[in-house]
């Protein structure tokens, strides 16, 4: 009898210790999402954006790395590299356009 009792009471307290899993609700998170036109969007971009691109390409990405090729890598593929890059390389948002007509231009077909 002692046993049993000992075994409902073991079990008793691991019930009462177990994680239950509380359902979440997730939101997209959209605060970081441009609402305007996707940042690899080139349309419009005049050669005189490319060509001031690439000047502020040349001058504040080779800072502290070798300049890649932007033939290295898809369109697609720019976006994040220039989304994580431009604050490092402190481009204001018209140079971050600029570099980014640059690359996109420029970019593996």
């Amino acid at each position: 009898m002692k046993q049993l009792l000992f075994v409902c009471s073991l079990a008793a307290l691991v019930a009462a210790c177990a994680h239950k899993a509380t359902p979440t609700t997730s939101t997209p998170d959209t605060s970081s999402a441009p609402a305007t036109a996707p940042a690899n969007s080139t349309a419009g971009a005049s050669a005189t954006t490319i060509e001031a691109g690439h000047q502020v390409y040349n001058a504040k990405c080779g800072r502290c790395h070798g300049l890649k090729d932007p033939a290295n890598y898809t369109a697609e593929r720019w976006v994040p590299i220039l989304k994580s890059m431009a604050p490092k390389a402190r481009l204001s948002e018209e140079e971050t356009a600029q570099v980014n007509a640059y690359v996109q231009a420029n970019a593996k077909k």
